[in-house]
């Protein structure tokens, strides 16, 4: 570092900044004056800027209790809090510009600090838990509870387990009255080898809180003032059941509101004679006062830190199938914060499973689905996990409980007994949603699809066949062609598999969980299908052929709707049909609404118009289902519309990519101001260019008007309008 070029740039500038030597440390040192006080900053000066240089206030001693400045022990210099280092990116390529930038928000701090002392306690509050960590001395052993805010009680306190070096079973551990919830308590007490400790633990909830003290002599005080703080309600309580015990140490966890939340901290009092709680200054003698290190496993604290959502905690979910993606896929769910699981597979745990499950090598001959169950209640708290060793289709003879879950999710990778449990679902009209998901090996891909009772999409969609129209075996999300045979042996039959890693099959449970916890948290209302599309290196080394669909696919990770117009149960009948030359056209219903939002009813409505776009179920019956919607970029007018083509085309593009060509353009359609529309001498040379370069098929146009709708269709000869059937 050039200190040379730093003080050179200052010396043109308005700051007072000077180098000097602090205990053998070369330092720059800068004076200033803040409310009629000497301030001075020092930089340790140091070999490369990788952030925002850091300068520390000296004395700190003379300033009093100050907010984001951190004393060091003897006081003579405090690290001042001015931005997340990790955060800001540093113009290391001219360090004195870092260095100004850096004296700026440093002295801007401290302006504000010693300039506006009802900010400054503000802050002092905001900031009390990392200033409270700062207080020495502290208690060896760091203490871990369960409990609510506002809540006074009791805490049996347990030692740590012996052998434990690291983790939960290292620390003391706090279980509270009001602490009922099963897998917590397992979670929290781990083994039957913590000893109960000798002395009591209590909860203490406070209404408001004085700034941290600055060193642990101060500490006594600070206790003495928290314990008169105590909300006057409980104070009676207090009094009555937590005085009364006598005992040669005390652990204390307070909790209390600040700016930034609720912040838990605690006090651990020891004497070496058993004597009740002291709560007076004369009684303090003989204890000796710590902080205490606490970490609090409180549900409302926890989750939201740890990126979960309490929400979810009352959501039930099933899981068949924990395999590589499944036993991902309920890590996912258990770390979101679901509050229910309950795991089905039939399957053991193996060895060679190691390398691509969730599961580590302390479960190799176990039950996947307790083996899981287990690992998730280590994980999560206030996860409810259970298991059995069924199997999916098994599930047909339990409907009772089927309608008591959230959400079913299948990660079997068996499209029989998929589409065999869909049947069933529907026979019994079961209404809770269902995610299957399954992915291809080779890295290719994955998919999962949401099937919402209610909504348009189901499981059959993902099986219509692209070329027919009719249901199939294989899904046509695939992106393998089918009758191919992609598995591998190592030894026989017994030892086949499909070759996969674990990134592919983590991407696949990602997708689906998505999908889960989007649907959970109430943000997916409609059924739903998402893929995500790896390389094809592998597969054509080993001669697999790709579907249309890899080739044409370009929404990874992006969920569309899994409504297939081309599934003739989620379709239902057509809201209307037109017919006339032999042609049938059917509209789909939610077109005819569609058009119904469009229609010309009010004096200064605005033209409307778009694209058709269908498929044929044969050479002569026409499905209009989908339409281009009005695009910001178009024009229009009461009596007049120009199309952005682009636009539109896009959508027209997506749609014949989507289907692999089943579905696409079929001609217009556009409002008019007229209860019973008819074509314009406009209207009708448009529709003759659109014939022009749609030589290969009929078009169609419509006219929505205020009380009907008119379809005309336009091939080589005249044009024709289609009468309704009846």
């Amino acid at each position: 570092m050039n200190y040379e070029q730093i003080i050179l740039h200052f010396l043109n500038s308005s700051y007072d900044i000077y180098p000097e030597e602090i205990n053998g440390k070369n330092c720059l040192s800068v004076k200033f004056e803040i409310e009629n006080k000497d301030v001075v900053l020092t930089h340790f000066c140091i070999p490369e800027i990788t952030e925002l240089p850091r300068f520390y206030l000296r004395d700190t001693g003379e300033y009093g209790l100050l907010a984001h400045v951190l004393p060091n022990t003897n006081r003579s210099f405090g690290s001042i809090c001015v931005n997340a280092s990790e955060a800001v990116s540093v113009n290391f390529q001219r360090p004195e510009l870092a260095f100004e930038e850096s004296l700026k928000r440093h002295i801007r701090l401290l302006t504000r600090v010693m300039g506006d002392p009802d900010w400054n306690r503000k802050e002092l509050i905001r900031e009390f838990k990392p200033n409270w960590d700062m207080i020495t001395p502290v208690s060896n052993q760091k203490l871990i509870c369960s409990s609510k805010s506002n809540v006074l009680e009791k805490m049996q306190i347990f030692e740590p387990a012996k052998g434990q070096p690291v983790g939960i079973l290292s620390c003391l551990v706090g279980i509270s009255d009001s602490n009922s919830d099963l897998n917590c308590l397992s979670y929290l007490k781990g083994t039957d080898k913590r000893k109960k400790a000798e002395g009591s633990g209590y909860i203490i909830p406070l209404d408001s809180l004085e700034p941290a003290p600055q060193n642990g002599e101060n500490l006594p005080d600070w206790y003495l003032n928290a314990i008169r703080k105590i909300p006057e309600k409980l104070q009676n309580e207090f009094q009555r059941q937590f005085t009364q015990f006598r005992a040669k140490q005390f652990w204390l966890v307070f909790n209390a509101p600040t700016p930034s939340g609720v912040t838990w901290f605690g006090l651990h009092l020891t004497s070496s004679k058993k004597d009740v709680l002291p709560l007076k200054k004369e009684r303090l003698d003989g204890w000796k006062i710590k902080r205490l290190r606490v970490d609090v496993l409180n549900k409302e604290l926890i989750m939201p830190r740890s990126g979960a959502n309490p929400s979810l905690d009352q959501k039930k979910v099933l899981l068949i199938g924990c395999g590589s993606v499944g036993s991902e896929l309920a890590m996912k769910l258990g770390s979101a914060g679901l509050g229910e699981i309950f795991l089905i597979d039939p399957d053991y745990f193996s060895s060679s499973n190691i390398y691509r499950h969730a599961l580590n090598k302390n479960f190799i001959d176990a039950p996947k689905a307790l083996a899981l169950s287990i690992t998730l209640s280590s994980f999560f708290p206030w996860l409810k996990a259970d298991d059995n060793m069924g199997n999916l289709l098994a599930l047909r003879d339990y409907i009772n409980i089927l309608n008591n879950y959230d959400l079913i999710i299948i990660a079997i990778g068996s499209p029989t007994h998929e589409r065999l449990f869909h049947e069933f679902l529907i026979s019994k009209k079961i209404t809770t949603p269902v995610i299957n998901t399954w992915l291809e090996g080779y890295g290719i891909g994955g998919h999962a699809t949401l099937d919402i009772p209610g909504s348009k999409g189901c499981l059959g969609c993902a099986y219509i066949k692209n070329d027919t129209g009719v249901p199939g075996l294989s899904s046509n999300l695939n992106f393998f062609e089918q009758d191919q045979n992609i598995v591998k042996n190592y030894a026989g039959c017994g030892e086949t598999f499909i070759p996969y890693g674990a990134i592919h099959s983590t991407q696949t449970a990602l997708i689906a969980a998505d999908l889960a916890i989007r649907y959970l948290e109430g943000k997916l209302k409609t059924s739903q299908k998402v893929s995500w599309k790896g390389l094809c290196d592998d597969a054509h080394k080993y001669d697999i052929k790709l579907s249309s669909r890899y080739t044409f696919f370009q929404e990874s990770l992006v969920p569309t709707s899994l409504y297939n117009p081309l599934c003739k149960e989620c379709r239902g009948g057509p809201s209307v049909t037109y017919v006339g030359n032999e042609y049938k056209v059917h509209i789909s219903k939610d077109i005819e609404e569609k058009w119904r939002d469009y229609r010309q009813v009010e004096p200064n409505s605005v033209e409307s118009a778009g694209l058709i776009i269908g498929h044929r179920e044969s050479e002569n019956i026409i499905w209009i289902d989908g339409i281009t919607t009005p695009k910001d970029t178009d024009i229009n007018e009461r009596t007049y519309y120009k199309l952005d083509d682009q636009a539109h085309q896009a959508d027209i593009d997506k749609v014949f990519a989507e289907s692999l060509q089943r579905r696409g353009y079929l001609g217009t359609w556009h409002t008019h101001p007229q209860d019973n529309p008819n074509p314009s001498v406009i209207d009708a040379d448009d529709w003759v260019e659109h014939v022009k370069d749609n030589t290969d098929r009929p078009l169609f146009f419509i006219i929505i008007g205020r009380k009907s709708t008119k379809v005309f269709m336009l091939k080589s000869g005249p044009l024709i309008e289609l009468r309704v059937l009846h």
